[in-house]
């Protein structure tokens, strides 16, 4: 049985978790040392308790949160994005789940499903790598890692297991540079793109967590 990670001393720079909560606060408060909350007026996601966990519900349609990263930018910041999710239905559209960055194409990093809602995508538009399939209505854990190197820009982790991603339309690999400091869960940057589904645990960290630290 692996620890629950630490949320101090750990380069742990936003946390969010529906765990425990009655209602959505606004803001979100960020569960890390910092004081990143997620802002959620208009926009509002609900709560959810479906198989037993608390998560933040998103309708695909008019409901994200919309927050601040904290990393060092512009740049190619080392960073990882962990989450746990689950894919309610379609939208006939991209879904995003977490992205950081803004809308230019090499300028963000994230976790986006594909139009078909089963093609899980990672930086979809700043090199389009295809993690995995998903099923919907199944939980997973997701966990992106940015080495912040040209030779081996990111990682993919799915359920603990790093896979090995391919290329989308023949598009490479790349490094995106990050600029711009903000943060969505549940669609993209310009709060379009929306989720149809759930998350019930947010972390970013300003580091590159390895395989064990991805299990915790």
């Amino acid at each position: 049985v692996y620890n629950v990670p630490a949320t101090t001393g750990t380069q742990l720079e936003v946390y969010y978790d529906a765990k425990g909560e009655s209602t959505v606060q606004s803001p979100i408060p960020d569960l890390s040392p910092n004081t990143n909350t997620g802002a959620v007026v208009g926009h509002s996601p609900t709560l959810d308790e479906t198989d037993g966990i608390d998560s933040f519900k998103f309708n695909g349609s008019s409901q994200y949160i919309t927050s601040t990263h904290g990393l060092s930018v512009p740049g190619q910041p080392v960073h990882s994005q962990c989450v746990w999710f689950k894919i309610t239905g379609d939208t006939s559209d991209y879904q995003y789940i977490s992205i950081i960055g803004t809308s230019n194409p090499t300028n963000q990093a994230g976790l986006v499903l594909l139009n078909d809602g089963t093609t899980l995508l990672g930086n979809y538009y700043g090199g389009e790598r295809v993690i995995t399939t998903i099923t919907q209505n199944v939980w997973y854990h997701a966990v992106l890692v940015y080495t912040g190197t040209t030779t081996d820009a990111a990682k993919y982790y799915i359920n603990g297991v790093e896979v090995i991603t391919t290329g989308l339309s023949g598009a490479a690999p790349i490094t995106p540079t990050i600029t711009g400091t903000t943060l969505k869960l549940g669609a993209n940057t310009a709060g379009g793109q929306e989720l149809n589904g759930s998350i019930a645990n947010f972390r970013l960290y300003s580091k590159a967590l390895n395989a064990d630290q991805v299990k915790e």
